[in-house]
């Protein structure tokens, strides 16, 4: 089970891994200092980070059965086609999330209340912490504990959906919209053994829906 889930050392960028989850440590940082109105969303998300990143370094230093290897980012080497499996999986849920009506209100209200580049960031910042919770390190703990993908994928997907419905009081057609695009990223982290491509996937696809509402951001 384990080198089917895991990617090992010898595999995974700990260089890449370490600086991009500071990144988001430092923006979410940022964003709780200098925007007040996310306050709350940002030590939320905040937390996903540090738990993340804790429950994900005492696996790896302790070499348990929980791995960190999972939240580990490829190789640049290796990167490419997990990027763009990624890139096309969140562009191809477009169509699809446009039947579940997947944008709650609360989510509209930010990316068109706020500054561009902050709107843009925001949803950023949400899908890398999301996936580096949910796929990074909940998402094969399960799978080892039940000794099942499949439940394992499940059991994520249930939580990822309620944390949007907790967070954001989404509908239920949101809800079931993104309990299935937590099974599609879920098999593609087990397919690749790492989050990045989830990642990939729901930023690519959260930039393309804040594009949709505000344009572009304007540089000047």
């Amino acid at each position: 089970m384990t080198a089917e889930v895991t990617r090992g050392s010898h595999e995974t960028s700990w260089r890449l891994t370490v600086s991009f989850m500071a990144l988001l440590i430092a923006l979410w940082g940022w964003i709780f200092v200098n925007v007040p109105a996310l306050k709350d969303l940002a030590l939320l998300y905040l937390l996903f980070t540090f738990a993340a990143i804790t429950l994900g370094g005492l696996a790896y230093v302790s070499n348990s059965a929980y791995p960190f290897a999972v939240l580990g980012f490829p190789l640049l080497s290796d990167i490419a086609e997990p990027t763009f499996a990624g890139a096309a999986a969140g562009l191809l849920w477009i169509p699809v999330s446009a039947t579940f009506k997947l944008v709650v209100g609360m989510q509209v209200a930010i990316y068109t209340t706020f500054p561009p580049l902050i709107a843009y960031l925001f949803a950023f910042l949400i899908s890398a912490s999301e996936e580096a919770f949910f796929r990074g390190t909940i998402l094969p703990m399960v799978v080892r504990l039940a000794q099942n993908k499949p439940i394992g994928v499940i059991i994520t997907s249930i939580a990822f959906a309620s944390l949007h419905w907790l967070a954001y009081e989404a509908a239920p057609a949101y809800l079931v919209s993104a309990f299935f695009f937590s099974i599609l990223v879920s098999y593609m982290t087990l397919q690749y053994r790492t989050a990045w491509p989830a990642m990939i996937a729901h930023a690519t696809y959260n930039l393309a829906v804040v594009y949709s509402l505000i344009g572009a951001p304007a540089w000047t």
